[in-house]
């Protein structure tokens, strides 16, 4: 959500949307195409787009303004904006009045009740914080930050300024899917949709293939609770005790690359002094006296990868876990029919 000073050349346009159809902000969210790209938009979305950078001097090239979108009963100047370096798109919503103006208003604690109707509580909520990272929002420092990070698209909201001088901006953004091509709540039935294959095993509440990942042969298992999908898992298979090792090191730095650091990486040895100098370490996986562990935290879901063995038998996966179900009362008896 850059270069919001936009809106202030935008505060003053009387914008005419009679044509269009109404739309609420949250279902043009629920329905938008966050995978198209910048050159197709205005081809795809020709009948809302009613203003485009190519008629607002030095606004950039990746801004437009949607026509006819609303929050409750209010008219609102909705944005589509491209960020720079994803090349995403984000879509930011302003409350206007019936002139097209962005109004100063004590109408924001309307506005945030029509937000929580809708998403619900929020996920997190930030008081009186520096909001520079929204460059320019209205020239406000700090203001109030509320998310709801853990719906699909996620959502914000920022209010700031006091009294009849207060605003806020509405806005949605994609989030990358929480294992292959599913979010964490998805029906049994969204997923195979997703993913177009059929079901090879068979368990009740699994649905799961083979596939590779990095190359590496592997099963795929998609698990779910009350058919809500709560955890994935990759299980690696025709893993040997000369590579095990490389295959581990080389999937902490993939999933690294898309996740950050772990913040756990441990290695456990119970082998002798004697073991540690005549074996390597995959064959002392194999014999079951060394094991490797590491683990990310997204915020949104509990990612283990693992290697360890048992009487010759090695075991090299990768599990995902929802954050919420994962931290919830008691997962535990259902997490253990995972493994």
């Amino acid at each position: 959500m850059k270069r919001l000073f936009v809106l202030l050349l935008l505060a003053g346009f009387a914008i005419s949307v009679s044509a269009q159809v109404p739309i609420d902000f949250f279902d043009l969210a629920y329905s938008f195409d966050w995978n198209v790209s910048k050159s197709d938009f205005v081809d795809k979305y020709k009948d809302r787009v009613i203003i485009s950078t190519d008629t607002i001097p030095d606004a950039g090239t990746d801004l437009y303004v949607l026509g006819n979108v609303f929050i409750g009963e209010y008219r609102t100047m909705t944005i589509v904006m491209y960020d720079a370096q994803t090349q995403r798109p984000m879509l930011i919503s302003l409350p206007t009045d019936s002139l097209g103006q962005t109004f100063f208003t004590y109408k924001v604690e309307d506005i945030e009740r029509i937000v929580e109707e809708r998403l619900g509580s929020p996920d997190d909520v930030m008081e009186d914080v520096e909001i520079t990272a929204y460059e320019g929002f209205m020239g406000y420092k700090t203001g109030d930050v509320k998310t709801w990070d853990s719906a699909v698209p996620m959502f914000l909201t920022i209010s700031a300024g006091e009294g009849e001088q207060r605003i806020i901006a509405v806005s949605a953004v994609s989030r990358n899917p929480d294992f292959r091509q599913g979010y964490w709540g998805d029906s049994m039935e969204e997923i195979m949709k997703k993913e177009g294959r059929a079901d090879e095993f068979d368990i009740e509440g699994i649905y799961s293939f083979k596939t590779y990942v990095a190359g590496m042969e592997c099963m795929c298992a998609y698990r779910f609770t009350d058919d809500r999908f709560t955890s994935g898992k990759y299980i690696f298979t025709n893993v040997n005790s000369d590579k095990c090792v490389s295959n581990y090191d080389r999937l902490v730095r993939l999933l690294t690359k898309k996740y950050g650091e772990p913040y756990r990486n441990d290695k456990k040895s119970d082998a002798t002094y004697y073991d540690q100098q005549w074996f390597s370490e995959g064959e002392l996986v194999e014999k079951g006296d060394m094991s490797f562990m590491a683990s990310w935290n997204t915020g949104f879901s509990v990612i283990f990868l693992s290697l360890d063995g048992e009487q010759d038998m090695i075991s090299l996966s990768i599990e995902y876990y929802s954050s919420d179900y994962l931290f919830s009362e008691d997962p535990e008896e259902d997490i253990l029919k995972d493994l």
